[in-house]
């Protein structure tokens, strides 16, 4: 098990011109989110955190139970870095999605008055609706995208607190769930490495581990006739997993079928088209994608 590994700016930047390439419709879009991913890492340089502590009869609890190691609420974060990073992607979403623009004019102007920093991303770490709920009116803005703003504002901390948590997973077995080990979540993305080997990416603080090659995440069911996959000829290197016994779906890179850099968060971006398609077919995903309509 490990978190995703640091990626520099220029492996972003080449991830996302492979992409533009491959998928020119999504051009815009990745354009966006490659600004947004290249504050994200170099943020994490600005990260002090201050590390979670779990009793080793907690961890015995759980490692018996088979739960993950924390809640997500548990997570810590660099409220500082945190907010400095908000007003770079506030930023960044004013000058590209005009929809959005708005919305995050309103969260710049909101800053430490409706939007106390501790508080908001505390909010966001409990699961706290009543509160985007609440500020989402003070600030006359759609909550999704004070939400959006929130997470992306929180991953750097949250990747690295993961990080730090799984160091306590060292002396544990294989992990054999379709959640995430560190904070329970489920997964937002499959890789194929090189041998064919399978890892789960978690769509919320992006642990990789890995899991049998016919394996559903979500209800854990292996093999049988009821899991299967489907792809298109142009596209060899990504595909659907899917599953007919609690129709959900998982999308898949397969590093086998292409030699460019694989950034897993730019990856998630530039196959929307495959939800789509996934849930034309009445397949749901196991997490909510929320994202921007880009516009210049």
């Amino acid at each position: 098990m490990n978190t995703s590994p640091a990626f520099s700016s220029e492996q972003i930047h080449a991830a996302a011109q492979a992409l533009h390439r491959l998928r020119p419709a999504y051009k815009e879009l990745l354009q966006f989110y490659e600004k947004i991913f290249l504050v994200q890492e170099a943020s994490k340089s600005r990260i002090d955190l201050k590390p979670v502590q779990i009793t080793s009869e907690l961890r015995a609890i759980k490692r018996r139970e088979k739960l993950p190691l924390a809640d997500v609420s548990d997570f810590s974060f660099d409220s500082q870095s945190a907010r400095d990073l908000l007003l770079e992607i506030c930023d960044i979403i004013q000058s590209h999605n005009r929809e959005m623009g708005d919305a995050a004019g309103a969260i710049v102007r909101g800053l430490d008055q409706e939007i106390e920093p501790l508080v908001f991303f505390n909010s966001l770490l409990k699961g706290d609706d009543a509160y985007f709920d609440k500020t989402a009116a003070a600030l006359k803005i759609d909550k999704n995208a004070l939400a959006f703003v929130a997470y992306n504002s929180l991953k750097p901390s949250v990747a690295l607190c993961a990080e730090q948590l799984l160091g306590y997973l060292k002396e544990l077995p294989g992990w054999e769930k379709g959640y995430c080990p560190v904070c329970g979540n489920f997964p937002g993305l499959a890789v194929l490495d090189q041998d064919g080997r399978r890892r789960l990416h978690c769509s919320f603080c992006w642990t990789t581990w890995p899991v049998k090659r016919v394996f559903c995440p979500f209800c854990e069911k292996t093999g049988g006739k009821n899991f299967h996959t489907f792809y298109s000829e142009q596209e060899k290197d990504l595909r659907v997993d899917v599953c007919d016994d609690c129709k959900k779906y998982l999308k898949t890179v397969d590093t086998r079928a292409t030699e460019r850099i694989i950034y897993p968060p730019m990856e998630q971006i530039a196959s929307l088209h495959l939800d789509i398609n996934a849930r034309q077919k009445g397949y749901d995903s196991g997490m909510e994608l929320v994202l921007p309509e880009v516009s210049e």
